[in-house]
């Protein structure tokens, strides 16, 4: 018997000019949340966010759609966890919030490297030198000072593999 289930549903928009739209929503038998933030494309960036309520265990929980606002600002880098964990968690947060944020927002970088190979914005070499400049260090998959290994690298119809 399953007791609970909770489901993210996560897309991001091309929606202005060096700006994406990641929109994030949380969803099981006590939540209901849906989070947009507007984040620049090129040194990821968050310019704004909104977070609605729509259901919640408790009626406090309304407050919550104040707190996307203390990331304005805040840049997707080293240090990023840490810093939405102190702005949006504790007593006067959200976890569920915090969470919903680590899940969808470093998706940017991800993306842009998508966005960069359908606008041809940059050459396919040059995108992989930004996706090991953003995400060295950062993971098993992406050590740090290491040299880009172009065996690995290989396009298919124009995407990044």
């Amino acid at each position: 018997m399953q007791l609970f289930a909770r489901d993210y549903k996560i897309s991001i928009d091309h929606t202005d000019e060096n700006v994406f739209t990641v929109n994030c929503s949380l969803s099981d038998s006590l939540h209901n949340l849906i989070l947009t933030q507007k984040v620049t494309i090129e040194k990821p960036r968050i310019l704004s966010g909104q977070l609605k309520v729509i259901k919640a265990p408790n009626e406090r929980c309304k407050q919550l759609e104040l707190l996307p606002e203390r990331l304005n600002g805040l840049t997707i880098d080293k240090g990023f966890t840490k810093a939405v964990i102190d702005k949006l968690g504790g007593a006067g947060g959200c976890v569920n919030l915090v969470n919903m944020v680590l899940v969808s927002v470093p998706l940017v970088i991800n993306t842009s490297w998508l966005y960069y190979a359908h606008t041809g914005k940059y050459s396919f070499q040059e995108i992989k030198n930004i996706e090991k400049q953003q995400m060295s260090g950062l993971c098993l998959g992406y050590p740090p000072d290491t040299a880009l290994e172009s065996e690995n690298i290989s396009t298919k119809g124009g995407e990044v593999n």
